[in-house]
């Protein structure tokens, strides 16, 4: 595949977009209700977290007349002014999980004993949204301090909340972050982790098909990469870039110096430049960069707002235990 840095490519014409020319996702109306009072919606959560930090015991000790006013003569707030004790219980019910399971059940499924509640979240994830155009795939991690999960866990030293991690695979909505499907990483064999996907005979089939795929590993077009030394010995600053295009497969190969490297590969932009917003020290300047770059900094979020709210709020943070 050649690319050309000098060939110019079109939008396609095919890209999803509504009757009105918008290409935004939007909240379905038979959902609205649900949204309209967010704050009261997530109650639960922060009850719940609530009580695992404050350990009372009965629900009676949470909801009824507080201990502390008969003691202390003062006069508590319960949390049945928050939230009724009955819906709590009602929203507790979804919070299933399976205590008692076989060993070959759990080799074959490490993350069975809450399966239950993933499968719920999975189904109810995207039903709420009518999905647009832009939507974010990547990788997620939650931090883990417990040496029970081996089989989930991962080790990735660059992350900033600790060492192991569960690694979700998720894919967003760039605009309102929604989480429309994910799937949690468990260790195991490739015939496993397709299971209920296809059969181990066709799994089997494709990796004999693409042990006959070469595979490039080096000898990239100039034009094309920026590698990493370059930019280490200042061949390059904050906001170069390079590009070309192929015109003959319609997609277009970019990359942008930004505090990393940044590699693009579309079959969804034109090869126009823009600019994009960065921040250098204390000051926000204007960048070129391609419109497949400015397109990725823009629909790229969803999944990452996500996984800096979860590192902000997270008890298993490493940097909170510190001393």
């Amino acid at each position: 595949m050649h690319f050309d840095p000098n060939g110019h490519l079109e939008e396609p014409v095919d890209l999803f977009q509504r009757e009105d020319g918008s290409t935004s996702s939007v909240l379905k109306e038979e959902y609205r209700h649900m949204f309209e009072h967010s704050a009261s919606s997530s109650f639960f959560a922060y009850l719940y977290f609530w009580q695992q930090v404050t350990v009372k015991g009965e629900y009676a000790n949470y909801w009824d007349r507080q201990a502390e006013d008969s003691i202390f003569g003062a006069s508590g707030v319960g949390l049945e002014n928050v939230m009724p004790l009955k819906r709590f219980k009602h929203l507790r019910q979804a919070l299933s999980f399976r205590s008692e399971v076989s060993v070959e059940t759990l080799q074959r499924d490490p993350a069975v004993r809450i399966r239950c509640l993933l499968n719920l979240l999975q189904v109810t994830g995207g039903k709420y949204i009518d999905l647009g155009r832009d939507i974010a795939l990547d990788e997620a991690s939650v931090a883990c301090r417990s040496r029970y999960g081996r089989h989930l866990i991962v080790y990735n030293p660059r992350e900033p909340t600790e060492k192991y991690h569960f690694k979700i695979y998720m894919m967003c909505c760039a605009s309102t972050w929604v989480a429309v499907n994910f799937r949690l990483h468990c260790a195991g064999d490739i015939t496993d982790r397709l299971y209920t996907v296809t059969s181990e005979s066709e799994a089997q089939a494709l990796r004999d098909e693409l042990k006959e795929v070469a595979i490039v590993r080096k000898h990239f077009p100039k034009h094309v990469m920026i590698h990493s030394k370059e930019s280490v010995h200042g061949d390059y600053r904050h906001g170069d870039y390079r590009h070309g295009v192929s015109v003959e497969h319609q997609m277009l190969a970019a990359s942008w110096c930004d505090g990393n490297i940044v590699r693009v590969v579309s079959n969804a932009d034109a090869s126009i430049l823009s600019t994009v917003q960065r921040r250098v020290g204390a000051d926000t300047i204007q960048c070129a960069a391609t419109l497949c770059v400015k397109n990725y900094n823009a629909y790229m979020q969803g999944v990452d707002r996500l996984d800096q709210t979860r590192a902000r709020f997270s008890i298993a943070d490493g940097h909170s235990f510190q001393k």
